[in-house]
């Protein structure tokens, strides 16, 4: 992997994996991690000691470049990775940002029956 002076970490949460991907500056992807990839064998798929070996294997690989962080999605997981990456890239870390959509108003109310 080339070394780039800063790059850019996306963290996608789904109902059953994290996504992440590195990528440099300009956009392009340079790194794909899926959390669910090295998970043990019956064990649920996203767990802590699944969670910790990624993220420090992702530690290595970016050692020395400093990182700007965009969260999508929602998860159980969302606040122990949060505190997990703040530990490892205690000053890598430039600016997080969250990228997850709410409803503002959510959906339209059903019609109450008359008789």
């Amino acid at each position: 992997m080339k070394l780039h002076p800063s790059l850019i970490l996306f963290i996608c949460f789904s109902n059953s994996n994290i996504i992440i991907t590195v990528a440099n500056i300009t956009g392009n992807s340079l790194y794909f991690l899926p959390i669910g990839l090295k998970r043990i064998k019956g064990v649920r798929k996203i767990n802590l000691t699944s969670l910790k070996a990624n993220l420090l294997k992702l530690s290595k690989l970016t050692a020395q470049n400093s990182l700007h962080v965009k969260i999508k999605g929602l998860s159980k997981f969302k606040r122990l990775t949060l505190k997990l990456l703040i530990k490892l890239f205690e000053n890598k870390i430039l600016s997080l940002c969250d990228l997850t959509t709410l409803p503002h108003n959510g959906n339209r109310k059903k019609k109450k029956r008359r008789v």
